[in-house]
């Protein structure tokens, strides 16, 4: 009876698990269908303007701070590593290839979902154990319009702004270590990243960025909308930062190696 048990929980639990993510596919689709019916004009400029302020513009310093210290890591380590296998001329291409592809888009995107996207979750959560939400939709306002739609354009263009300047921080700040540490000509390894890098890697950054704004927005939005007491808020919070991030990383991997591959046939290495 208990193995029996056990596999009837499993069962209901992945049946919950497929559910939720089928409405979160649902969710994104009308968004979308929001965003193409009314051609942008009818997003709230206010709603959307507080999302950029509040994702964009208040994550900057933790995001700066994170890109310095993440472009020194790499040029720490690379020198270290570099100059006992004589490859040390390779440093630009690691510089590109570890910071713009890779490191910018994830750990901006998790700075995000960490503070904003669980700020979201709250917002929505809040508001419709308060019964704010069926106040909008008793006035005929349409709740993923007004609130979703916004938060979801806002996280996709905080997300490429602070992918910029965590890019440009973390270049600036890995190449400046290594002539304090190293004596290297600054200009030399400019000159290397500049030589490292391919058109694709911007349009490949910029790509990524853009899908992991719509996953934390959709993720967030949804775990906040299913709310049903103050006490389920916080576990709303916990799952919505969870779902994201386990969501980030599983794209990431075969985006990742896809890219690789990609970035070889156009002679990037």
């Amino acid at each position: 009876m208990r193995g029996n048990s056990l596999i009837l929980n499993l069962g209901r639990g992945m049946i919950g698990k497929f559910e939720s993510y089928h409405s979160m596919v649902g969710l994104f689709y009308d968004t979308l269908i929001s965003l193409i019916r009314g051609k942008g004009r009818s997003v709230p400029l206010k709603q959307l303007t507080n999302q950029i302020l509040f994702i964009g513009v208040d994550s900057l310093i933790i995001n700066l701070v994170i890109g310095l210290l993440a472009g020194i890591a790499i040029s720490y380590v690379s020198f270290e590593n570099m100059d006992n296998l004589g490859v040390s001329n390779q440093f630009g291409i690691l510089m590109v290839y570890s910071i713009i592809c890779e490191m910018a888009p994830l750990l901006t995107a998790v700075v995000v979902v960490g503070r904003s996207g669980s700020a979201l979750t709250t917002f929505l959560g809040n508001m419709k154990v308060c019964r704010e939400i069926d106040a909008l939709e008793s006035m005929a306002i349409d709740v993923v319009e007004y609130l979703v739609l916004p938060a979801f354009i806002g996280m996709i263009l905080s997300l490429i702004a602070l992918n910029f300047y965590f890019n440009i921080v973390a270049l600036v700040g890995g190449v400046f270590f290594a002539k304090i540490t190293k004596g290297i000509s600054f200009a030399i390894y400019s000159s290397q990243i500049l030589d490292a890098m391919v058109w694709s890697d911007i349009p490949f950054t910029i790509f990524k960025s853009i899908l992991y704004g719509i996953i934390i927005a959709v993720v967030s939005s949804y775990h906040g909308l299913v709310v049903t007491s103050f006490r389920i808020v916080p576990r709303a919070v916990y799952r919505s930062v969870v779902t994201s991030i386990s969501a980030i990383l599983l794209i990431s991997i075969p985006l990742s190696v896809v890219y690789h591959v990609v970035r070889s046939t156009l002679g990037g290495y």
